[in-house]
This record gives structure tokens, sequence and C-alpha cells, in this order.
């Protein structure tokens, strides 16, 4: 159970702490618009300006469907960096948020999603937290990312299929630099692609399910131009947040994407859940051994805690 007088003390430390209640899209500057997203790009891309960046786990996903507009919006509006998403291919060939292969889960169909067509998708509807049914149907990557626009960054995970679609159509969007690419590519894949496309955000998996995770977590380093590596570990003593992978993670200047989520695999049972109770024993925690992305599903507790500690602009 949440303990509700540490998270509303986290809220106040919102207000106090110099972080806005919530978020303006296009903040004026000297009386001139700028987009959110810029500012957020740039800090992405310098992994020493000691912000931790917050990542919705498929939007705000614990108040309205994952993977929804209004998820993704109400993630902004809290105050996500980075809005994660999961992208599918209709048996059309349509982009689609879809996290799970099918949508018997999350709407009121059932079907693979491969093997349905975009408009057969969009007879059902998106089922809300609780499990009753919305209103919101099955949207497209290229509406979401529409919506989106100059306003986050978004992570497209299952997207390692789709990759060439995809950046196709960030750039048809003009959204390239708000892309960030999951991918489980080869080394020598990741090569070719960053070679061919020197402007893409690419976040490279690091699992110590994975033998020679310590040499491809070096190796991804020194061979590849890589802005981001995401690490998965059960193990509070894993060499991934070990000083010396901090170390090496500050030379090439990337930044750290750890998932505090309640799952198994996630920092090593530090997760969102107990971090609503003991924040610096968990999400600090995680910041202390070099994470500097920090994916949740507590946005706003999250964002309270960083501005808290003076880790979030």
């Amino acid at each position: 159970m949440v303990n509700l007088a540490v998270y509303f003390a986290l809220v106040l430390a919102v207000v106090c702490g110099g972080c806005t209640e919530n978020i303006s899209i296009d903040q004026g500057v000297d009386g001139k618009a700028v987009s959110r997203a810029a500012e957020i790009k740039k800090s992405f891309e310098d992994a020493d300006d000691g912000n931790v960046l917050i990542a919705a786990h498929r939007g705000d996903h614990k108040h309205f469907p994952e993977n929804s507009f209004d998820a993704m919006l109400s993630a902004v509006n809290l105050g996500a960096d980075i809005v994660e998403v999961d992208v599918r291919k209709t048996n059309d060939h349509v982009l689609v948020l879809m996290h799970d292969t099918t949508i018997d889960r999350t709407t009121n169909g059932s079907g693979a999603i491969s093997k349905l067509t975009f408009k057969e998708t969009q007879e059902f509807y998106l089922k809300n937290p609780d499990g009753s049914i919305s209103k919101s149907k099955i949207p497209t990557l290229r509406d979401a990312m529409i919506t989106l626009k100059g306003q986050c960054l978004m992570m497209l995970d299952k997207s390692n299929d789709h990759f060439d679609a995809c950046l196709e159509l960030s750039r048809d969007l003009g959204m390239t630099n708000q892309m960030i690419f999951k991918s489980s590519k080869s080394r020598d894949e990741m090569k070719l692609i960053l070679k061919k496309n020197p402007d893409v955000y690419y976040g490279l998996g690091i699992n110590t399910k994975n033998k020679d995770h310590v040499d491809s977590y070096r190796q991804s380093l020194e061979q590849l131009n890589l802005q981001m590596l995401e690490i998965s570990y059960t193990e509070e003593t894993s060499w991934l947040i070990s000083e010396e992978a901090r170390q090496l993670s500050d030379k090439y200047d990337v930044r750290i994407w750890n998932n505090s989520l309640d799952k198994p695999r996630c920092s090593a049972g530090r997760c969102d859940s107990k971090a609503l109770k003991n924040p610096d024993a968990n999400w600090g925690w995680q910041i202390e051994r070099g994470v500097d992305i920090i994916q949740t599903d507590e946005i706003s507790a999250l964002r309270a805690y960083l501005c808290s500690v003076g880790r979030h602009n």
C-alpha cells in the first residue's frame, strides 16, 4: 500500500522545489515559443547535465488505456520527458500501438495484430486500467507521432522488426530527432544502421541474462555511437550498476536507462512501489549508480522526487 504521507510530501516538493506543477507544451522564452522536445533533446544528448529524465511506460497507463492518446498526453502533462510506446504492424502493414502480439488483453476484441487489418482493429475499443471499456481505439503510430510532435521524445519499443518503416515515417513527419529506437540487433547490424543514419537515436538493451553482458556493454560503448544503453539486472551486485560501468558510461557520455517497474528483472527489486514509500532507497539508489533515465509507472511521484533533489528541470 502506498504511503500517502510520503507521496503528498513529494508532490508538494514539486511546487516548493522549483518545478512547475504541470507542463506547458510551448513555453515562451524572450517572447519566442520553444519546443519542449528540443529542450529535452538537448538534455538527452548531454548525459553530464545532471538531469535525470523521466520515461513514461506506455504513457500514463495507470489512469488511461495503455498506448492510447489520453495516456500519452497525460504523461506529458505530468512531466514525462520520454513517452515509451510499443509498435506492431497490422496485416495490411499499418504501424499501430500495441504491446502484445494480440489485442485480447487490452481491447474488447481478440486476434493477432499481424492477422488483422487496420480497419478490423478499429472495430474494438481499448480497456481502461480497471478493465472497463473506454471510448479509445487502437492508435496508429503516425497519429501518435503527430500528437506528440514538439512535446517530448518517444521511445519506440517492439520496433526492431519495423525499423525501416518507423524511420521512414519519422522522416516524413520531420520527427527523427524525437524518436529513440530500441534495438536487439547485433553490433555489426547497428554499425551499418548508424553509419547510414547518423542522426538516429539508438538505444541498445544489455541484460544480465546474457553471459557476455559485460563485454557487450564495453564493446557497444567503444564501437557504436550510442546515446543510451538500457540495462536489465536482478541482483544489486550486478556489474551493470558497478562503479566501473558508471565510469564507462560517463567516459562515452551515454545515458543509462533503467526500468523501475514492478517486475522481477527490474532494478533488483528497487522498484516504483517501494520508491513511493522510500524514494531515496529506491529511485535514489538507482541514480547513485549512474542511472539517468528512469522508466516508471509513477510519473508524478518520480518527478516530484527528482525536483526535490535537484535532478530534474
